[in-house]
């Protein structure tokens, strides 16, 4: 099986656990005298299979990582730093989105906010992180696609 594989596998599985949780919460409790509409123990009993089955996935996936290296350094590295900048990007849109709002005035007597941001300057420097992210993603999903997973 493929890196790729897997993270698809992965996905499936943690959505599988999502949909349990929530199919044991509506089943969890009843009224005295109903009956749920699924088995509660039943549901459990997959919900502990899939997180078993997750677990160890997520441990291949992990050594795999660490063992496939991508421009000369391991593959969970590029991976960290891709989500790094991921994260960087998200909280600079916030940012800048905040700066540009303007609250209106409703009178010059109205305290005037301003930024001390450049909003262009941080849009570009913006530009160039999403420039960057999009590289190291293509990259490490190409790697995924190679990688044989462990």
């Amino acid at each position: 099986m493929k890196l790729a594989e897997a993270l698809v596998l992965r996905k499936d599985l943690q959505t599988r656990i999502s949909r349990l949780r929530d199919r044991l919460f509506a089943n969890v409790l009843v009224q005295e005298g109903d009956k749920p509409s699924e088995d509660p123990i039943e549901l459990v009993e997959r919900l502990n299979k899939s997180f078993s089955e997750l677990g160890a996935l997520i441990n291949r996936i992990n050594k795999t990582n660490a063992h496939t290296f991508l421009d000369d350094r391991p593959l969970s590295d590029a991976v960290t730093e891709r989500d790094l900048i991921l994260r960087r990007i998200g909280i600079m849109r916030e940012i800048l989105k905040k700066a540009a709002d303007r609250p209106n005035r409703y009178s010059r007597k109205e305290i005037l906010l301003l930024t001390p941001l450049n909003v262009q300057e941080e849009e570009k420097v913006l530009d160039r992180l999403c420039y960057e992210a999009r590289l190291l993603d293509a990259k490490i999903q190409a790697k995924n696609w190679e990688a044989d997973l462990l």
